[in-house]
Formats: structure tokens, C-alpha cells, sequence
């Protein structure tokens, strides 16, 4: 297995994120409620199919601190069919 090299993590990293932020952006412009296309009160992740967060966007932080271990419950209650 080769090493990977700080350079290409970083653009990685930073790749992750920005699709995360777009997403946020994208449910800010789509959502129907005001509180999310006004307020902004969202945050969105970027998870593998084991749940381990890869990115997320900024948001308000309870839900930035959560979503992981939300994502999780739901995977352990419904099973891996549900996500």
C-alpha cells in the first residue's frame, strides 16, 4: 500500500468539504421551509457506507456535532438497507 503524500490529502480534504458546502447551499436554495432558506439552520456531511463522516459543511454547530452519531442510530435502529 502506498503512502500518501500531504499534498494530495489536502486537496482531497478540501475537495470533500467544498461538495459539502455546495450541498448546504443547494438545500438553502431549494428547501421549502423559511427556517432553512432564511435562517440557514441546516448542515450537510459527506458519510461512507459504514457512516464514518468523510466532510461536512459549516452550519449551526448542535447539528454539525451530531449528524455522525445520527446517521448512525438510524443505521443501527433500520439497518443498512435504510441508508
Amino acid at each position: 500500500m502506498s503512502k500518501a503524500d500531504p499534498v494530495t490529502t489536502e486537496v482531497v480534504r478540501n475537495f470533500v468539504i467544498s461538495c459539502a458546502e455546495d450541498m448546504n447551499a443547494s438545500l438553502w436554495r431549494s428547501a421549502h421551509s423559511a427556517v432553512i432558506y432564511e435562517g440557514k439552520d441546516s448542515a450537510v456531511a459527506l458519510m461512507d457506507e459504514h457512516g464514518n463522516m468523510l466532510g461536512q459543511s459549516t452550519g449551526v454547530p448542535l447539528f454539525i456535532g451530531a449528524i455522525d452519531v445520527c446517521v448512525n442510530h438510524v443505521r443501527d435502529y433500520y439497518g443498512d438497507d435504510v441508508c
